[in-house]
């Protein structure tokens, strides 16, 4: 019997179907605040709030009182808010964005590279940095820390980084005020400190310069190509066999799935190229094969076409003084790339051809649009050497980096870069 006066009703399975895609679209949401949160706290972003704020009371109130209490509630708004939001993070398995700019802003700070820092080292990184910054250098050194730990420490951080700020601006809206009541002393003061600042940042930049230039390694010898990084990875040069056979299965398994075909094609290049592997424990996660010159011709000068046969002529006698060889490959397990295993094999690398054999030329096959992302991030200086083909799947071309000219372009205009690309250990 049919009642059309009774509506039909709603599968069960559709309410709850519903329901899961609006608490989905709810948590993506609460997600993506919170990370706007902790980038707002590590940003500059962070100081053009705090002191948009604080010159705001001061010009109108021209109260010391006022602006510094501006200064000292802005403070712990965004720093709360930016360590309560990656306490959050920091518990969850998608951090690894987050985390990855937290660590470029404490490279930034030059906080030194080694795991347990003091008390008084870290309140002064924190000072500098914020709360997140610190909360970051706690959680490097214990990841048994609990969300609840870090609440509270964001809590306490936070407060005592306003008291700080409230003391700076009271300091700061005097000297404001000072200025406009007495220009002449105000003037001054503002000389004997823009002349203070400077010399005092042109005297760190000579430092620094001097410092990165002393501690430039002249030969760190082939024994020195092995590096463990904070998670206890292993990257090194490679000779055992078995280790080279697990690179070996990795590399083909990556071929495979990249539709490259089989490595066979390779087989004289590999038998005499160097390997740089990285390990996780047992499983080979990533290597770096560099193919020398001397006994064998690299593909980039054998494979690819060259604008100019002159400077292919001016390649070809380099390479038979073995000056010249070619990055073959850097391949990285598919879980594991974030970029940092292929730093870390690039590094090692760069620090055995060129500090540890004396090499002066780095030949690749590359996609044109990966060498400029490379040259634009890292300083590198490759050049293209010929048009794009269709190589492997991609369309490349042959690509050539003198490496004294890459590693003084470098040092110049990327020092942070450099000075962990060069001097420092991988377990920060």
């Amino acid at each position: 019997m049919h009642n059309e006066s009774i509506p039909n009703l709603p599968n069960v399975n559709s309410i709850d179907e519903v329901s899961n895609r609006s608490n989905r679209l709810l948590r993506t949401i609460v997600r993506a605040g919170e990370i706007a949160l902790v980038m707002t706290e590590v940003l500059p972003t962070n100081e053009l709030i705090r002191l948009g704020i604080f010159g705001l009371t001061e010009a109108v109130t021209r109260s010391p009182i006022a602006a510094a209490v501006s200064l000292g509630v802005s403070t712990f708004v965004v720093e709360e808010s930016g360590g309560l939001a990656a306490a959050e993070l920091f518990d969850t398995e998608k951090s690894h964005k987050i985390v990855e700019s937290i660590n470029k802003k404490i490279q930034k700070l030059h906080v030194p590279l080694n795991k347990n820092l003091s008390r008084a080292s870290k309140i002064g990184w924190t000072l500098m940095g914020g709360t997140v910054i610190g909360m970051a250098l706690e959680q490097r050194e214990s990841n048994e820390r609990t969300k609840e730990n870090n609440r509270i420490y964001s809590t306490i951080t936070s407060a005592w980084l306003a008291g700080a700020s409230a003391v700076v601006g009271i300091m700061a809206a005097e000297g404001i005020n000072n200025s406009i009541s007495n220009p002449i002393d105000g003037g001054i003061v503002a000389g004997t400190l823009v002349l203070g600042g400077s010399l005092t940042k042109a005297t760190a930049n000579v430092y620094k310069k001097k410092k990165i230039k002393s501690t430039e390694p002249k030969n760190i010898g082939h024994e020195m190509i092995r590096d463990v990084d904070y998670e206890g990875r292993i990257f090194q040069y490679t000779t055992d066999k078995q280790l080279l056979s697990k690179a070996a299965i990795l590399e083909q398994e990556i071929w495979d799935k990249e539709g490259y075909g089989n490595l066979d094609v390779y087989a004289d290049y590999i038998k005499n190229a160097r390997t740089i592997t990285a390990f996780d424990g047992e499983k080979c996660i990533g290597l770096a094969r560099l193919f020398e010159s001397k006994t064998k011709l690299p593909p980039f000068i054998t494979e690819m076409p060259y604008y100019s046969q002159k400077e292919k002529k001016s390649l070809l006698k380099l390479c038979k003084k073995g000056f010249v060889e070619e990055l073959g490959t850097i391949a990285v397990d598919e879980s594991y790339r974030n970029g940092l295993i292929f730093e870390n094999l690039a590094r090692l690398a760069y620090r055995d051809a060129y500090y540890g054999r004396g090499m002066k030329h780095w030949g690749v096959i590359m996609e044109p649009k990966r060498i400029q992302r490379m040259n634009k991030h890292y300083g590198f200086t490759f050049k293209q050497l010929g048009p794009e083909i269709n190589y492997q799947g991609g369309l490349c071309a042959a690509h050539i980096m003198d490496l004294k000219e890459a590693n003084d372009n470098v040092r110049e205009k990327f020092p942070d870069i450099y000075e962990w690309f060069v001097n420092q250990p991988l377990n920060a």
